[in-house]
């Protein structure tokens, strides 16, 4: 939820998060003038920003069923500080390094230190501490100049930084992000997986007109709860800019490709869906307890989830070829 306190209660945090120093942890929690609280995959995020510097081009349609109200304790939490120019931190080991330096990782003694560009000047934009388990960050970020003052653009920060720490609480938890699209069907969640230009978009769009709802025709997270696995719609979507921020349990996995001879599914042994999906994963390269999380999922998807291979011709009557093994309707989880 996009909220304005008022009045500020004071900064929560010094940065104090540099080997040989007290270490970064969580604050308690007081009145911030300017929080934004998300709710995306089953995971609570808090942006605090003390000072009430305006806030430009937010909330974007894409996140408006993502915002929340907010939370006691989210699960990861950012103080904020609009800053320019940005502090100098010394950095140590080089983690990743992403899309040539557009946004780096360093270890900092027990911590981590992020920093991403801006695009269009290629110079610092964010920089930003982390705790080692990527739930707590103090971030600098440059924001724009204003004849209001420096204002500054949530978007900025969502994209890398919050993206990031979001999927390696993720995969450390056991989850995973996927290139795919997640349809609601009759007896749980369709979930298209496939290369750009396979048909994630088309198919859901299909399914959309025929009434059936779609969590997104892009990325999907899913993670196992209550020993089922549970497809999550997010905010990051495809060419057809669907999206819910509900949830429902997996029913199937297409590994879709375009067919000629009508429409074909036919069941994968493990290896090759595992090997199929894998290509479709964000990877967390950066983090092992993350890499080790995701592959576990992994498994488990391909051993005890239904994987098919579906090769579809470019006709919608392929939602009605889809929907003749439905069975028991179930209810999206809030």
């Amino acid at each position: 939820m996009f909220t304005d306190h008022g009045s500020r209660s004071g900064w929560l945090q010094e940065y104090v998060g540099i080997a040989g120093r007290r270490k970064l942890c969580r604050p308690a929690l007081l009145a911030y003038d300017m929080r934004i609280d998300l709710h995306i995959g089953g995971f609570t995020i808090a942006l605090d920003e003390p000072d009430n510097h305006p806030v430009v081009d937010w909330p974007v349609p894409l996140y408006e069923a993502y915002l929340t109200s907010e939370a006691d304790s989210p699960d990861l939490w950012f103080a904020v500080s609009i800053i320019h120019p940005l502090p100098v931190l010394p950095t140590g080991e080089l983690l990743f390094d992403a899309e040539h330096g557009q946004w780096r990782l360093f270890k900092a003694g027990s911590e981590y230190l992020f920093e991403s560009l801006d695009p269009m000047t290629l110079l610092p934009r964010c920089r930003a501490i982390l705790d080692r388990d990527f739930s707590v960050g103090q971030v600098w970020l440059c924001g724009q100049a204003t004849t209001e003052g420096r204002a500054w653009n949530p978007l900025d920060l969502l994209n890398p930084l919050i993206d990031m720490c979001l999927l390696t609480r993720l995969t450390r938890a056991g989850g995973l992000l996927l290139h795919a699209a997640g349809v609601v069907s009759d007896d749980g969640v369709w979930v298209f997986t496939g290369d750009s230009g396979a048909g994630k978009s088309t198919l859901s769009g299909w399914c959309k007109t025929q009434g059936m709802a779609v969590l997104n025709d892009e990325r999907i997270i899913m993670k196992r709860k209550d020993d089922r696995l549970v497809v999550w719609g997010t905010p990051w979507v495809g060419t057809g800019g669907v999206s819910m921020n509900q949830c429902g349990p997996l029913a199937r996995l297409h590994c879709i490709r375009h067919g000629n001879n009508g429409h074909s599914m036919r069941g994968l042994r493990s290896a090759e869906a595992s090997q199929l999906i894998l290509r479709q994963c964000t990877v967390p390269h950066w983090d092992p307890d993350g890499l080790e999380g995701m592959l576990s999922l992994l498994d488990i998807l391909v051993t005890e989830a239904d994987c098919v291979d579906l090769a579809f011709e470019h006709d919608p009557k392929v939602v009605d070829y889809l929907r003749l093994s439905s069975a028991t309707p179930f209810a999206l989880i809030p």
